[in-house]
């Protein structure tokens, strides 16, 4: 008798055909909202593209849409977890207005058998957008990046690292200069065994310089114990040769390929590159920890949204708990955009820059729920 009491006060098991049913409303809402979000935001860049390249020769209408679609894509990573929160609320708001949310907890199940559909979905996207999806946008923006420099800002300065060592690439109306160093210190400020390969506006080769060092000045780089060889003439050395440039440290810092150009396989490697070269790798690191710590965000949003709108779904305030849910998902981005400024800035180390809004989601979500639960 005593076994049957205790057996009838557990939660029934939550039926395939109902976890299936749950995870299609939630599916639903998410698209939704992810869609509407998508073409807002693609409408917007796509003016403002547009505006960019009016009166430009190569501007064709595929070109612009293509650029568009190409600079937009890490976007989606951005607003994920706030398309999640809304299409969550969406879903269970819809389900709760049928009382179908009320029916399931009259039977006795409970909220984490509910929501346990919506977090396997959460956590299944999660992982697909870091596995499959970043590396997609990121050869997109890597791509978008490539053309921008090209036709927007006629050859902007580029920088990059890799095993060989540093990269640089500067121009302007006359000539390009490639720069290449073995070793850098201070910031990229300081070069040693440097090579420098001048070209005209044609890309016809002018001149090469060997040095063994170089230094960045207010407007120019200093080479030092240069050997020149140009086309046609006998190579001839000079113990300092002055280089002009528009370059700056922060300039040399922004040239770098941003992180969200970058995969999330492939940043680990580029950042053991760029700190052995002597740069700081802050904002790799934090991109890739907020690229991490994707999934667990996702769970947070469901669980925050479903304990917005259970609550209206037991006590009938409707307005009030969907008001708070959506100022709860505004504060939440306020909160990671001042959490990850602070991580750029170097106040909080990236770990916890990019962990810290995901644990206060995840613990929110959490604790909201125990009390519905046990109320």
């Amino acid at each position: 008798m005593a076994f049957t009491s205790a057996a009838s006060k557990q939660s029934p098991a939550l039926s395939w055909t109902l976890s299936r049913y749950f995870a299609q409303q939630m599916l639903k809402g998410m698209g939704m909202v992810f869609a509407v979000c998508f073409i807002l935001i693609a409408l917007v860049d796509l003016v403002d593209m547009g505006r960019r390249t009016s009166g430009q020769d190569f501007a064709t209408i595929g070109l612009i849409i293509e650029m568009s679609l190409m600079r937009i894509t890490p976007y989606v990573e951005k607003f994920l977890p706030f398309a999640t929160l809304f299409g969550a609320m969406w879903a269970n708001y819809s389900l709760a207005r049928h009382s179908e949310l009320v029916v399931a907890r009259a039977a006795g199940v409970s909220v984490w058998q509910v929501l346990a559909p919506a977090v396997v979905i959460a956590i299944g996207l999660g992982s697909f957008v870091i596995a499959v999806w970043n590396p997609v946008s990121a050869a997109m923006l890597n791509r978008y990046e490539r053309l921008e420099a090209k036709y927007l800002e006629n050859g902007a300065d580029l920088m990059s690292v890799s095993d060989s060592g540093v990269w640089l690439r500067q121009a302007n109306r006359n000539s390009t200069a490639v720069i290449h160093a073995d070793e850098s210190s201070q910031q990229g400020i300081n070069l040693r065994k440097v090579s420098v390969y001048r070209y005209n506006k044609d890309d016809e080769f002018i001149e090469r310089f060997e040095a063994a060092k170089a230094q960045l000045k207010a407007d120019h780089w200093t080479l030092y114990d240069v050997m020149v060889v140009r086309v046609d003439e006998a190579p001839f050395f000079l113990p300092k040769l002055d280089l002009s440039t528009s370059l700056t440290p922060t300039t040399i810092r922004d040239s770098f390929v941003s992180p969200e150009a970058l995969s999330f396989w492939a940043l680990p490697g580029f950042i053991k590159s760029l700190q052995s070269a002597g740069f700081s790798a802050l904002r790799h690191r934090l991109h890739w920890h907020a690229t991490l710590a994707l999934p667990v965000m996702l769970v947070g949003m469901i669980l925050i949204a479903a304990a917005f709108t259970l609550r209206f779904a037991r006590h009938g305030n409707t307005g009030t708990f969907l008001l708070l849910g959506v100022l709860t998902g505004f504060g939440f981005y306020l909160a990671i955009d001042f959490a990850l400024a602070l991580g750029i800035s170097g106040r909080l180390p990236p770990e916890l820059a990019a962990w810290a809004p995901v644990g206060a989601a995840l613990m929110l979500g959490v604790s909201l729920l125990i009390q519905i639960e046990d109320g």
